[in-house]
This record gives C-alpha cells, sequence and structure tokens, in this order.
C-alpha cells in the first residue's frame, strides 16, 4: 500500500510530492493539473508497463502494437503521432523522469513493514553506449532499415533487469512488459468502453472464489429489486444477466449504465487482492442518487481484499458522496481526500491532503472551488 508518493519530471509535473495517502483516495483539482497523469505515474511503478498508457492511446483499440512490424511508406509521419517525449515535463527527454514511494507492507495501514521503492524513466539515446544490448534485448537486428527509433528505459530498484521499450516507425515492441515490484495494480480509463467478455471472466473468478455475494450486495443498493446473478451464453459469447424478479433473466446491461458501471469496477477490484486500483472520473455512468451507495461499495469491498483506491472526479456531487458514505460508516480514517493546484507564484503543481479532521472541519465547506474551472 502506498502511504506517499513523489514523481519528478513526469508530464506537467516538475516535481510533486503526495503524502498520507489512505486506503480509498479521491483527487481533485481544476482541469490540467495533473489529476490522470498521477495516477499514470503511480501506475507506472506499481509494475505495468502499458503502453496504451504510455502513449495515452485511444483504449478502444486492440493490442495490435506488440506484434511484429514491418515498416510501410505510410509510416512517414510516425514521429509526429507517437514518441516517448511526451512521457517528459515540457517534453524535455535529457531529464529523468523519477517515481519514488513509500509502501506499507500489511494489512493495517499502522502496522507492518514499510520501505521506499523508486522506478527510473529514461530516453535512450542511439548513441548510447550500452544501444546494442537495449537493440538485442528488443530482437531489432537491422536498426537501419527503420527510419525513425525511439527507445525508453523503465528501471525499478526491485528489479534485476529494465524494461525496453522501442517505438519502431509508428509501431511499439517491448522486452518485456512488467518488473516485479511488489503487488498487482489496473486502470479503468474514463472514456473505456465496458467489455461484456471481460466482466464475464471475472464474474467466473469471482464465482470460484465463492465471493459473488460481495458483487450482489453492491448492485443491489442500486437495483432493490436484484435477487441474484447468472453467467449465460446467449449463442455468442458469455453475459451476465440479472434475477430482478421478473419472468426471465435480463443481461446486466439492459439496466442500465450505472450498474455495468458499478459491476465492472467491483469485478475489477476483484481481481488485484492486496493491489491497487486506479479509477479515472469515476462519477462516469454513475448517477447522483447513488453515488454514496457507490462509495459504501468500493469501501467495503477495498476492505474485505486490502485494496488500495484511487481515484479522479470533476463533480462536487462524488466528492460529498464519498464523505458521507464513509463518514456514516464510522469508517473517515480510511478516506483521503486529495486537492490538485497549480501555485500561484510558481505554476507548479501542488497537492494539499484533507484527512479525517480536515474533511470533518470543512464538511459543510463549498467544495465549488476545489474542483471547478
Amino acid at each position: 500500500m502506498y502511504k506517499s508518493f513523489r514523481v519528478k519530471n513526469f508530464r506537467c509535473f516538475k516535481d510533486l510530492q503526495i503524502n498520507d495517502l489512505g486506503r480509498v483516495n479521491l483527487i481533485a483539482g481544476k482541469n490540467n493539473t495533473g489529476k490522470t497523469a498521477l495516477m499514470e505515474a503511480m501506475y507506472i511503478h506499481s509494475g505495468n508497463r502499458d503502453v496504451k498508457t504510455l502513449l495515452r492511446i485511444d483504449h478502444h483499440e486492440s493490442y495490435r502494437m506488440y506484434r511484429e512490424f514491418m515498416p510501410t511508406e505510410s509510416d512517414d509521419d510516425s514521429r509526429s503521432l507517437m514518441s516517448w517525449n511526451t512521457l517528459f515535463r515540457d517534453f524535455e527527454t535529457s531529464q529523468s523522469i523519477e517515481l519514488t514511494a513509500r509502501m506499507l507492507i500489511g494489512e493495517s495501514r499502522f502496522e507492518g513493514d514499510v520501505f521506499d521503492t523508486s522506478v527510473t524513466v529514461s530516453s535512450k539515446s542511439i548513441e548510447s553506449s550500452d544501444i546494442d544490448d537495449i537493440l538485442s534485448q528488443l530482437r531489432i537486428e537491422d536498426l537501419e532499415r527503420y527510419r525513425y527509433v525511439d527507445v525508453l528505459e523503465i528501471k525499478s530498484d526491485t528489479d534485476r533487469r529494465s524494461t525496453y521499450l522501442a517505438i519502431l516507425n509508428g509501431r511499439v515492441r517491448a522486452s518485456r512488459i512488467r518488473n516485479k515490484n511488489p503487488g498487482q495494480s489496473d486502470f479503468l480509463y474514463a472514456q473505456e468502453k465496458i467489455d461484456s467478455r471481460l466482466n464475464a471472466h471475472r464474474y467466473s473468478n469471482m464465482r470460484q472464489s465463492n465471493d459473488l455475494a460481495t458483487l450482489v450486495a453492491a448492485l443491489s443498493d442500486i437495483e432493490s429489486r436484484l435477487e441474484g446473478l447468472e453467467l449465460l451464453f446467449d449463442g455468442r459469447r458469455p453475459l451476465i444477466y440479472a434475477n430482478i424478479g421478473l419472468s426471465q433473466l435480463v443481461p446486466l446491461s439492459h439496466l442500465g449504465d450505472g450498474m455495468n458501471r458499478v459491476a465492472s469496477l467491483i469485478l475489477a477490484m476483484s481481481e488485484v487482492p492486496k493491489g491497487v486500483i486506479f479509477i479515472d472520473e469515476i462519477e462516469n455512468g454513475i448517477h447522483y442518487t447513488v453515488q454514496k451507495d457507490v462509495w459504501r461499495a468500493i469501501g467495503e469491498v477495498a476492505r474485505k481484499h486490502d485494496i488500495q483506491v484511487f481515484a479522479t472526479t470533476h463533480s462536487l456531487e462524488m466528492i460529498r458522496a464519498a464523505y458521507e458514505a464513509f463518514a456514516e460508516a464510522g469508517k473517515l480514517e480510511a478516506f483521503r481526500y486529495h486537492r490538485l493546484d497549480r501555485g500561484e507564484e510558481t505554476g507548479d503543481i501542488e497537492a494539499v491532503t484533507y484527512n479525517e479532521p480536515a474533511l470533518d472541519a470543512i464538511a459543510s465547506f463549498d467544495f465549488d472551488f476545489e474542483v471547478r474551472g
């Protein structure tokens, strides 16, 4: 579990330190203050090397970038379309990205082993002394046949070897995808289409571990008629069906975006026990009338499976709903609200954290300046 995190030279961040991280963390702030970028940095630190996250590629497309690439004449403009320099602050690749964290291992936030760990992200020049070894790991034998090559090194102090990623005329080749940082993580993107097949797979895993009651309880808070769930084959693919007391079961997708969104959240969390989940724009598809119920479910699943949650929001209602849900459950000590703002003098992004005492003090305060603008 993350206790604190520092990011330097990544995207919009010069040097950001965020402290006093809790089990459930909600990140807000005005536009262009790096809410999503902060979670991306932590996602990379946690061990993920997802190229779509690194390059912010449309998350609806397939993983075609990992296929073997043969350059074509249509790739002349690939450099302008895809480059690692978008990761670096002000596109300055001469400065490495530094991601450092203080971590805690143990079921309790206040008990267990604490240790520091870091990940460094660097752009590698073709003139680098070790470039031959890097190209060998990337299985690149004939460098001259590529008109544009951009190499990235991701090195963790918990891993014996670096991960290398190379953009070759608009496609990506990787030496390997994950390092050995403790834990596991998942990132739920703001505009990503809900994958019914993936949800069906996660449902099967949840059913196998006899944990389905967790999902049913969470969805019952939104749809009071829900009596149970079943995984059925519709002739093309497995789908989750709901029993809401009608003569037939109905596909869960027919019960609205909110039910699907919440189901996807809970199912994704079930796949990362003792890990970390990142949720971008958590309010998407969730009506304000059930937001408190959603936070209650997230808190319960996070506690049950020892998961740390990070989420971003633009919604005032979502902030208030989170506070009320954790306060009413007597679990406000597990919740942190973080606000990102640009300093008036420096223009650099800074973080302010509200823990239980601070949240109580501002409970009746208007959050408007926190997230609008």
